[in-house]
């Protein structure tokens, strides 16, 4: 599924004079990775939405419930969408031990499916909009606060979009709309996957 790059070497970290369990040479750090929109992008705030679906929160995203909640799998599992001037990334990453990797990557596989195909609780994106824009509204305390939430857009693409541009345009998003940039972005052919651990690339056919 996709292309996939395994680091294969022991895990050294005991010799920079980090103390380490006994067996964290067993962990396996994933990162999957999804070529996705840059900044000022009409499904930028629509990616932002999936985001917080699939790994907004380890116990209560989808991907939080399946691999921590119900088979504690992992203690921590969470998603990214990174934006710049001309790019962006979806991501997905976690850290799981060695025998359960092949586990961990089924039920990843399992819930971008049932995404892609709208099977989850409408009500999910009830909970976003109201995560999302508190949130937003926390992050501007300060004078030098509203500053920094809009230079950077500025400084890239010029559209002087404001905060309350992005606010409105929070609370157009739909469910349709959620389900319509799984199937746009999250495809096999596209992803990359990155693991470093005791792995060979075989490991992370899924």
């Amino acid at each position: 599924m996709g292309k996939t790059y395994a680091l294969v070497k022991p895990n050294t970290s005991g010799k920079t004079g980090v103390k380490r369990r006994k067996d964290e040479s067993d962990a396996v750090c994933i990162e999957m990775g999804f070529p996705a929109v840059k900044i000022g992008h009409e499904d930028e705030t629509k990616l932002l939405f999936l985001r917080g679906l699939l790994g907004g929160s380890s116990l209560t995203s989808l991907l939080g419930e399946k691999l921590r909640v119900k088979e504690g799998l992992v203690y921590f599992i969470g998603c990214s969408l990174f934006r710049a001037a001309d790019c962006g990334v979806f991501g997905i990453d976690y850290k799981v031990r060695k025998d359960a990797l092949g586990r961990s990557l089924e039920l990843v596989n399992e819930t971008l499916a049932q995404v892609k195909s709208g099977k989850f609780d409408k009500s999910y994106i009830s909970l976003l909009k109201n995560r999302i824009t508190k949130s937003g509204l926390i992050r501007l305390q300060t004078s030098s606060a509203w500053v920094d939430i809009h230079d950077t857009r500025e400084l890239l693409i010029g559209d002087h979009s404001d905060h309350i541009d992005y606010m409105n345009a929070i609370q157009r998003v739909t469910f349709d709309d959620v389900v319509a940039v799984a199937n746009k972005y999250l495809l096999p052919e596209s992803m990359f996957t990155y693991a470093v651990g005791d792995i060979t690339e075989e490991d992370l056919r899924f």
